[in-house]
């Protein structure tokens, strides 16, 4: 009987991967510089409260260094980020020199990185950045000695990046039926997950024909809110102001619970119910099961289904589009996208599809998965097979990016979709199994809402 291979160990047997990945491979080529995309315009800021320096990767030819050395560690060897202070300064929406002294943005975003690495709060995260023991990351981040930021400036970090990232204004308009168009904006935080991906090629992490022939994986993950939930049923109109003349709906009561009256000065502007620092985050029910809801094991009868199983969430839901090295057994984040937590993700999931040619001109798409079904906030059926194709057409502008998808609206994604300058055959495949996993970036945009997911890993080890 043959012995599985672990995907560390299956790497190990890759002589490409071990000649361009090893620490002897990439000597010649470190440190691997963060891309800065060419006409960015440097930073307005002249002064900041912290500064990033890239302090070099020579103590790692020290056998020692090794013995206690993390990812995140490894990367602050390998990688010199400051490539990224343009494209933070750009992305945070500064224009102006004047003004406060912020700290270095490229130190906040190591900072977030680190924080989320460790799965810590931003409380934990400061007490450890003043700790003695945690000097020399203060000292790699830029930091000076007992000048820190707060928690209410990392919180500040991450809103800006997330309000900013659809500050352009430009969209992906899908036309399902030709009735309806479902316009979805562009998020300009992409740009620093394509940067990265070009970071991870350059170093040679990622095998060639995983390019050439792309394997895309549509995925979800979801993120609690900051924010505990006082209401199940919240929705928009729960935040809009209410009046004698025009009161406000209440959702829960709609559903048959107790609700709210919204009667109070409490709900004047918005229901007491809701959480104003968590607009957009909704209810949704995890299952944590890949069954499919029309199994044919379900009972006939609804009234004798078994309580369902899982646990409710209250957040949002990133969107992740996965791009599988199925030889060197890893994956990585090529684009993202947030949304509140029970909205369906076809639609931006294909907006997200159609902007690929935008970002990655010379990617070339062989097979797009389709996700199982783990998430429920109203009956639907999921699509296992491409029971109808669409075309679509892409324009792209400096302004606008547009596309129209001819479909029927019953249909989940199309399991077929030509682009101008991509073209996919209507392949359709379940992800690939037993592959070791690894994000590039998260979407950073979380508007509030805790981080769970890995931020930038080493890759392949």
């Amino acid at each position: 009987m043959a012995v599985e291979l672990t995907p560390v160990e299956t790497r190990a047997q890759d002589a490409d991967f071990v000649r361009q990945c090893s620490l002897t491979g990439l000597e010649a080529r470190l440190p691997l510089r963060w891309p800065t995309p060419p006409g960015t315009p440097p930073s307005p800021k002249h002064t900041y409260r912290s500064h990033y320096v890239y302090l070099g990767w020579q103590d790692l030819r020290d056998p020692r260094t090794w013995e206690h050395l993390s990812d995140f560690d490894l990367l602050l060897r390998l990688v010199d980020f400051a490539g990224l202070r343009p494209v933070l300064a750009q992305r945070l929406g500064w224009t102006s020199g004047r003004g406060w002294c912020p700290f270095d943005p490229v130190s906040m975003f190591l900072l977030t990185g680190w924080q989320i690495t460790n799965v810590w709060n931003r409380a934990k995260t400061l007490g450890h950045l003043h700790a003695p023991r945690y000097a020399d990351y203060a000292w790699r981040f830029g930091f000076k000695e007992g000048v820190f930021p707060t928690e209410g400036g990392m919180r500040y970090f991450l809103t800006a990046l997330g309000r900013n990232s659809e500050a352009g204004g430009e969209t992906i308009v899908v036309d399902w039926d030709n009735q309806r168009c479902l316009e979805v904006a562009v998020q300009y935080l992409n740009q620093l997950i394509a940067q990265s991906v070009a970071l991870i090629r350059e170093a040679g992490l990622l095998s060639p024909e995983a390019w050439r022939k792309a394997l895309l994986c549509p995925d979800g993950m979801i993120h609690d809110a900051a924010s505990r939930m006082r209401c199940a049923s919240v929705q928009a109109s729960c935040y809009q102001p209410t009046s004698l003349q025009t009161p406000r709906p209440c959702p829960a009561k709609e559903e048959g619970r107790r609700g709210c009256d919204c009667d109070t000065l409490a709900c004047a502007e918005t229901c007491r119910y809701a959480t104003p620092r968590d607009a957009e985050a909704r209810f949704v029910w995890y299952s944590g099961s890949n069954q499919s809801p029309d199994h044919p094991n379900q009972p006939a009868d609804p009234t004798q289904a078994q309580k369902k199983p899982g646990q409710g969430r209250y957040g949002y839901r990133s969107l992740p589009l996965q791009l599988a090295d199925t030889a060197r057994r890893f994956d990585l984040i090529l684009l993202d996208d947030v949304r509140p937590a029970n909205e369906r993700e076809e639609n931006p999931a294909t907006a997200l599809l159609l902007q690929l040619p935008a970002f990655y001109p010379d990617l070339q798409p062989d097979t797009v998965t389709v996700p199982s079904i783990h998430l429920t906030s109203a009956p639907f059926k999921p699509l296992t097979t491409p029971t109808e194709r669409s075309s679509t057409w892409v324009n792209v502008s400096p302004t606008v990016l547009s596309a129209s998808c001819v479909t029927s609206p019953s249909v989940r994604p199309p399991g077929k979709v030509s682009t101008t300058g991509l073209a996919m055959p209507p392949k359709v495949a379940m992800p690939p199994s037993k592959t070791g996993t690894s994000n590039v970036c998260p979407f950073m945009a979380y508007h509030g809402a805790k981080p769970s997911s890995s931020w930038l890993t080493s890759g392949p080890t």
